[in-house]
């Protein structure tokens, strides 16, 4: 039994040997599943062209007048109809031959301009536009997201350290396993270098 080499020493109780990581199941110690890289840049991709997607469709192509113009184009009767936004005073039209045309408006019409608009038979009409329902929902849930994710990442981060908050009653100990072999007086006791000390 003397010339058997030592066992090696026991592993540091400090440290857990760590479990093969499943992409999907998490590495198997009680840790939620991860969500894969790419479908965190699948979703920051799908977000930009929610924003930037409907600003590249194309418009239909519109005639650009100046405000003069397009009185002078109202008083030689060209114009067939005529509607006015409220918000930006942008105002689109329809010529007679059927082009779309478009200009900017003084703040309000006169109540010249108007009266001429009457005469000579143009149908008008005021709008105020409403935003896209989206559009006007990402002001308003973009900032609780973003804090949501903040509290998240902060949350990830103190698990991965001295471990967090709803931890406090759970165990750290280990399952003693009766079928690993553990080292004895008996086993060491005849060791030469054992003997020196």
């Amino acid at each position: 039994m003397a010339n058997l080499p030592p066992p090696p020493p026991p592993p540091s109780p400090s440290r857990r040997p760590k479990l093969p990581r499943d992409k999907f199941r998490g590495s198997g110690d009680g840790e939620r599943p991860s969500m894969p890289r790419w479908a965190v840049w699948a979703l920051v991709a799908v977000a930009v062209l929610l924003l930037v997607g409907p600003r590249l469709m194309p418009t239909p192509e519109r005639a650009q007048f100046t405000y003069t113009e397009f009185l002078e184009l109202v008083e030689g009767g060209e114009v067939r109809e005529v509607t006015i936004n409220n918000l930006n005073n942008q105002i689109t039209g329809t010529l007679k031959d059927g082009r779309e045309f478009v200009t900017t408006g003084a703040i309000s019409l006169s109540d010249a301009d108007e009266q001429l608009l009457k005469n000579q038979g143009v149908d008008y009409d005021y709008s105020t536009p409403t935003g896209n329902f989206f559009t006007n929902l990402i002001p308003i849930l973009l900032p609780f997201f973003l804090i949501m994710a903040f509290f998240i990442w902060m949350q990830r981060r103190a698990m991965g350290q001295a471990g967090n908050i709803m931890s406090i009653g759970r165990s750290r100990a280990k399952p003693y396993q009766a079928d690993k072999p553990s080292t004895t007086f008996a086993d060491v006791a005849g060791y030469a270098g054992v003997k020196q000390e």
